[in-house]
């Protein structure tokens, strides 16, 4: 690397920057071809003026989104899941989605292992259907004992991707309720900003709204929706529509109460027909399966008494206090217990065991899905069709390889360009 003066082609004597230049020559680059860099000053000018001049050399091409990485990747100096981990580090928000990308390196490391066992399982059956005089059930004993194994791992990394899934699209909250017991406020509160209209008028939010807050390293979306009641407004029932749409896609499911007035016993039951009708189940099945919090409101309005009475009360209903929450929005500290029960329910959903590998791209979660359902597929034809068995067990290596890198099929690298850097050009 050396300091340097950068002149325009047509004019020798036109100084356009005074930069660093390096010379990188192949095959030990990012793409393994010759290269040259150049560090200029970063203003727009200065970048226009010698982008301008390249233009005018021989040969000269612009590179395209993905140019670099495409390049890279045809000359094996990155593999099929390192070209997704790159695209899922640059665009990475948060600290856990940003450790996420860097594990996915390490995609092979886990999954090729796995294929390899299972081409050598393959191999011992298929050796059984040929020579089938020659070869013990000791060893069919075997390729059953390993493929359970293989199964088992296969099922905990389909546990960790859920958790993996949820770290790279984030986690959604939404807050549901009746009207007026202040949904609005509480979004504002958490974003730090008036993003909801406030009115003491019932029915002000007639859509959603959303905002992302960053909880434990994990990108979270907060829904506000429209408030949950009978009435003959078109365009309130759509938006009550939209709300239960929202309830049903959100991981943790908020109802908001209105402490104040005495009245919280009949809100509280009215909330609990709100999540059995959203839900279409009952209760108890509801807090089981979705993270469900109670969140009463207007907690500055009401004695300490009252609160005691309704976490008594709450209690002798068979609730915990970790799903009982109380919140004041116009107190400094009204959303603190709010926002570390919030965190909690995101820690729970998104950390694992330790330093696990977590898959979380879409593609690969289907492609595990499958490897699954192949190898209980060969469990189910092993006794009567072991050549069916053996494709079996042949399909679900094929999947691993696919996830792990080692198949690299035609539409996964049509996309690899895309994938690369879709939404952003290389300089």
């Amino acid at each position: 690397m050396f300091f340097t003066k950068l002149y325009s082609v047509d004019d020798k004597y036109d100084v356009l920057d005074h930069a660093m230049a390096v010379w990188l020559p192949g095959p030990h680059t990012f793409t393994g071809e010759d290269t040259v860099e150049f560090f200029l000053h970063g203003s727009r000018a200065v970048v226009d003026a010698v982008s301008k001049n390249l233009s005018k050399l021989e040969n000269f091409e612009n590179a395209k989104p993905g140019e670099f990485t495409k390049r890279s990747f045809f000359n094996g100096k990155l593999n099929q899941y390192e070209v997704e981990s790159l695209h899922d580090l640059i665009f990475s928000e948060t600290e856990s989605q940003r450790k996420l990308a860097l594990k996915q390196y390490e995609n092979g490391k886990y999954m090729e292992p796995i294929r390899k066992e299972l081409i050598d399982l393959i191999s011992i059956l298929e050796a059984c259907i040929d020579f089938s005089e020659d070869v013990e059930n000791q060893d069919l004993g075997n390729v059953k004992s390993s493929a359970e194994n293989i199964l088992r791992e296969l099922k905990k990394f389909q546990r960790g991707a859920k958790r993996g899934s949820l770290i790279r699209e984030g986690v959604r909250i939404s807050l549901i309720g009746k009207t007026n017991v202040g949904k609005s406020s509480l979004m504002n509160r958490l974003a730090e900003k008036d993003i909801a209209i406030v009115s003491n008028i019932s029915g002000t939010t007639r859509d959603f709204l959303e905002t992302k807050l960053d909880l434990e390293s994990v990108p979270v979306y907060i829904t506000d929706t429209a408030g949950i009641r009978e009435t003959s407004d078109v365009l309130e029932k759509e938006g009550i529509n939209r709300s239960i749409m929202k309830a049903k896609e959100a991981q943790v499911v908020v109802t908001v109460l209105d402490a104040t007035g005495g009245l919280w016993d009949s809100e509280f039951k009215n909330s609990e027909k709100i999540l059995e009708e959203i839900f279409k189940e009952d209760l108890e099945r509801i807090l089981e399966e979705k993270e469900i919090i109670f969140c009463f409101n207007k907690v500055d309005l009401i004695s300490d008494t009252q609160k005691n009475n309704i976490l008594k009360n709450l209690e002798n209903r068979g609730f915990k206090n970790k799903k009982v929450v109380f919140t004041s929005t116009v107190e400094e500290d009204g959303l603190t217990d709010f926002l570390n029960v919030l965190k909690s329910k995101v820690k729970d959903l998104c950390s694992g065991e330790g330093n696990e590998f977590l898959l979380s791209r879409q593609r690969h979660i289907i492609l595990l899905d499958e490897a699954v359902g192949e190898l209980e597929f060969f469990f189910e034809s092993l006794d009567f069709d072991k050549a069916l068995a053996a494709q079996h067990l042949r399909n679900c290596a094929d999947c691993i390889g696919e996830i792990s890198g080692a198949i690299v099929n035609e539409h996964v690298l049509d996309r690899i360009v895309p994938i690369a850097l879709e939404r952003s050009q290389e300089p």
